[in-house]
């Protein structure tokens, strides 16, 4: 039985330079890569990279799907951008997760079962 699992990473501050572009074309064979962006698509396997470190050195957006029904929509943000003790993750397991890096940056992690990866791919794409 195959699965099947989708990256896409954007990158919305500035372009990736050709140095970052060879590493992230290192990481994989199945990389359709440009200065903006990374779409990194599987059958078999698993994407070899932790996305999270990818999205916090490299990128501003992650989008992540799988066949089983996992998706997930990340953003590294500034720290700046909200207040992070007034999130409460443990009200309701759907609500979106903050998670601080020792670089002063702040992901936003929105996991989403059923229906909602349409919206989260529109999401990407305007971004």
């Amino acid at each position: 039985m195959s699965e099947y699992q989708y990256y896409e990473f954007q990158a919305l501050d500035r372009p990736l330079t050709e140095s970052e572009q060879a590493y992230i074309r290192s990481l994989s064979r199945r990389v359709s890569l440009t200065p903006t962006h990374a779409i990194f698509t599987y059958q078999y396997g698993n994407f070899p990279g932790d996305p999270k470190r990818i999205l916090e050195k490299y990128f501003d957006a992650m989008l992540y799907i799988a066949d089983w029904g996992t998706k997930q929509l990340m953003f590294r943000l500034p720290r700046s951008v909200t207040d992070v003790s007034r999130a409460d993750p443990d009200s309701d397991p759907n609500s979106p997760q903050f998670a601080q890096t020792p670089n002063s940056q702040l992901f936003l992690k929105l996991d989403t079962y059923g229906y909602f990866v349409v919206y989260c791919k529109i999401a990407l794409t305007i971004l």
